[in-house]
């Protein structure tokens, strides 16, 4: 906390450098009174047990009368603290504007970097301060610096959702398709936040919707995983790719099978997404759906013109799954839909096999009824 009421004790102005460090380690300290002691001729830019000065404090606290005060004593603009934080940095975290302003007037270095890699820019724009990133790019800032996680600062506005901001970075230039070391965009990121109205003005300025992060995840997977249909319909609408696959072989249809999202899956398909592709387990999406008793779903890929016999890397059907899961009602659909009764899987059990040996009797005569009468 800081006192900025001149303190009744006022020492000398013969006083040594170690009483304004004494100060300056306090918990409370009194800004007027350290003024005090730089004009009778203490060092400015001496730094307490954190490495800040009198100027980062100042800056701090959005004190703008002695930022002026010690900018003019001869403080050290570009002090890096023990976090690598400059007074630029901690105003603009704190979003004093004001303070920013006379920084960078006094010459402040606008690309200095925290411990993080963070700069002034980037915590302005995951504040949302739109003046102070006015003042920064003005002021010549890297727009497309990276921290250490490979973040930038479109990245953090498009996270937070700040339309204005991203809009105001794209307009100064920001590179739209870095990748951080996630492999993560910011059109990524502000599709997993669902802002649509972001992942419309990225695009419109040319961001790649293919991009695929580390996990091979691209928007439109992500986009569908969180059950963003306007997103996924601005997606489809800028001609994305429907059929990439991540690390795990899911396209977006098998992940909306998978989730029972009948909307977003139904929009897939409309958009000519394959609907018999396989994931590394071998499963499409008409097995993933079987697989969460999705009927709706399934009646909808089965229309839709799904392989009812393809296998997973076991060998098992659609068939097979939904009779180790007792849906008879879709065991029903499935064989009125043409899915052969006698496929084996890789250890030689057909569904009927499957369902004499969980002793499912309605599966069992619904079996035998479509035409497989023997147990072999």
């Amino acid at each position: 906390m800081i006192n900025t009421k001149l303190s009744i004790n006022i020492k000398p102005c013969n006083v040594i450098n170690d009483v304004i460090l004494y100060e300056l380690n306090k918990k409370e300290f009194n800004l007027t009174y350290i003024s005090s002691l730089v004009k009778c001729g203490a060092d400015v830019n001496i730094r307490n047990k954190y490495g800040n000065t009198v100027l980062n404090l100042a800056a701090d606290n959005g004190l703008v009368k002695f930022v002026d005060e010690f900018i003019k004593a001869g403080a050290n603009i570009n002090n890096q603290n023990n976090n690598m934080v400059t007074a630029l940095i901690v105003a603009a975290s704190n979003g004093h504007n004001k303070v920013i302003d006379r920084l960078i007037k006094a010459g402040a270095d606008t690309n200095l970097k925290n411990k993080d890699g963070n700069t002034a820019l980037i915590f302005a724009a995951y504040n949302g301060n739109e003046e102070i990133i006015d003042i920064l790019i003005k002021a010549g800032v890297d727009i497309n610096h990276q921290n250490k996680d490979g973040n930038t600062a479109l990245m953090a506005a498009a996270d937070k959702g700040y339309y204005t901001i991203v809009d105001i970075l794209i307009k100064a230039g920001a590179d739209i398709n870095i990748q951080n070391k996630d492999g993560n965009t910011a059109l990524i990121f502000t599709t997993t936040e669902g802002h649509d109205a972001i992942v419309d003005i990225l695009i419109e300025a040319g961001a790649d919707i293919n991009i695929q992060n580390k996990d091979g995840n691209t928007t439109l997977i992500i986009g569908t995983c969180m059950k963003y249909d306007i997103i996924i319909y601005i997606l489809i609408e800028a001609g994305v790719d429907i059929n990439i696959q991540n690390l795990y072989g899911n396209s977006a249809l098998i992940i909306a099978a998978d989730k029972g999202y009948n909307i977003i899956a139904s929009m897939l398909i409309k958009a000519g997404a394959n609907i018999n592709i396989q994931n590394k387990d071998g499963h499409t999406a008409l097995i993933a759906a079987i697989d969460k008793r999705q009927y709706n779903l399934t009646n909808i890929l089965i229309k839709a013109g799904a392989d009812t016999n393809i296998q997973n890397t076991y060998g098992n059907t659609a068939l097979i799954l939904a009779v180790d899961r007792n849906y008879e009602t879709i065991v029903d659909f499935l064989i009125k839909s043409g899915a052969d009764i006698n496929v084996k899987n890789k250890d030689g059990i057909t569904a009927l096999i499957l369902a004499v040996d969980r002793n499912y009797g309605i599966l069992t005569n619904i079996l035998t009824d479509a035409g497989f009468v023997t147990v072999k």
